[in-house]
């Protein structure tokens, strides 16, 4: 638990650190082990500081190789993961803005680096992939990248804006939870779900696309371009 700078809850404590060393020089020759709630903590920290470098890694390539498969492409995926880190980048500095500098506290939870990430990752993921895979079909079909934009977002954008406002409205709940840890992984996973519903999924990949054109789908080669009379008939009948 955090507490604010003078809060007359804060209590002076000997470091974990120190009182393991103090413990193995009590008695000589002898293996002095050090236990409870903040021992534990301090091990769980540590473990987690060492496995987010791994994890971290290894999630963004498992979702770059699916995503390839899904698309047929080299070249989205990539421009997928960089939003996706751009987000969680953000979400973090949200956290550390309002929660830090906004409210006084000493740091932000150690585990919500890595749960953050895991959320953002997932779900930013999860919009990219509605958005792209309607932006690929309209490819296929041999539209143009400024109108499979149009068609993407017309179709697309308010499905991905009604479960980001559902999914963020239920993980916001948490701010009203009174406790510290919970208060700072809603308001994050709120913050990174907003951010991936309303900017990155809706806005930064469509335009990419269109800016980067049929290179966006590289090596996917783009069909000739559907007949109009095809094409008035087929949105007519969505």
């Amino acid at each position: 638990m955090y507490v604010r700078p003078g809060d007359p809850r804060q209590v002076r404590f000997t470091p974990p650190k120190s009182g393991r060393q103090a413990a193995h020089g009590s008695v000589p020759g002898e293996s002095v082990l050090v236990g409870g709630q903040t021992s534990t903590l301090v091990d769980v920290r540590s473990s987690l500081n060492k496995d987010i470098h791994l994890v971290i890694p290894v999630a963004a390539g498992i979702i770059a190789v699916i995503l390839g498969l899904l698309l047929l492409s080299i070249v989205a995926p990539l421009y997928l993961i960089i939003g996706v880190a751009l987000t969680y980048a953000a979400t973090l500095g949200a956290s550390a803005l309002v929660f830090i500098n906004g409210l006084g506290y000493s740091g932000i939870d150690f585990a919500n680096p890595i749960i953050l990430y895991l959320f953002v990752i997932a779900i930013g993921t999860d919009y990219n992939i509605l958005m792209s895979d309607r932006l690929r079909e309209e490819f296929k079909r041999g539209r143009s990248p400024r109108e499979s934009v149009r068609v993407a977002i017309t179709h697309g954008a308010p499905a991905v804006w009604a479960a980001g406002l559902i999914l963020a409205g239920t993980f916001a709940s948490l701010l009203i939870s009174g406790i510290a840890n919970l208060v700072e992984l809603g308001f994050g996973v709120t913050i990174g779900i907003l951010i991936a519903a309303f900017l990155l999924a809706p806005v930064l990949v469509p335009s990419i696309s269109q800016l980067q054109g049929r290179t966006f789908w590289w090596p996917s080669r783009a069909p000739k371009a559907v007949p109009e009379e095809y094409d008035d008939t087929f949105e007519a009948l969505r």
